[in-house]
């Protein structure tokens, strides 16, 4: 393996755990608005892909939000708000831990702001360490309840 494929393997690892978790981010119970397309979803994908890109450069999360901008050349990083509500997205690097599922709840909208849904991104290690595994999910009250955490900072 040449120097230039070593630098590039973070970012082609992170591009695969991405098109995995894209692939596997779908809650059937959830329903879609008529256009298919859920503009807060897609901005939580957005956001794990930054969890996943500083997480491959620096071997743990962000200690905030803010931390989530890429380098000079990355693309424009969304902010860490709801782009549905207008409201900050709460951030926990050290994440909650669920009482139904594995991994850890990092990023998740304060209050239901869809319906009755709450969105939020899940982290969970991969098998051996080799990174991190982030996934959009319908967020349950009870994961969030125990904890009263401040929004994120608005950028």
């Amino acid at each position: 393996m040449s120097r230039g494929d070593r630098a590039r393997l973070p970012t082609l690892l992170s591009a695969a755990v991405i098109a995995v978790t894209a692939a596997g981010c779908v809650n059937e119970r959830i329903r879609r608005p008529a256009s298919g397309i859920d503009p807060c979803r897609n901005r939580l994908h957005e956001l794990s892909a930054q969890l996943l890109e500083y997480y491959a450069l620096h071997r743990e999360l962000p200690p905030t939000a803010d931390h989530l901008a890429g380098g000079p050349g990355s693309a424009e990083v969304p902010p860490p708000v709801c782009p549905v509500t207008g409201q900050p997205y709460v951030y926990l690097p050290e994440g909650l831990e669920s009482p139904s599922r594995e991994g850890r709840l990092v990023l998740f909208e304060a209050k239901p702001g869809h319906g009755d849904i709450r969105w939020g991104i899940a982290v969970s290690r991969l098998p051996g360490g080799a990174g991190l595994l982030t996934e959009v999910i319908a967020v349950d009250d009870t994961w969030v309840a125990r904890v009263e955490p401040e929004p994120a900072p608005r950028p």
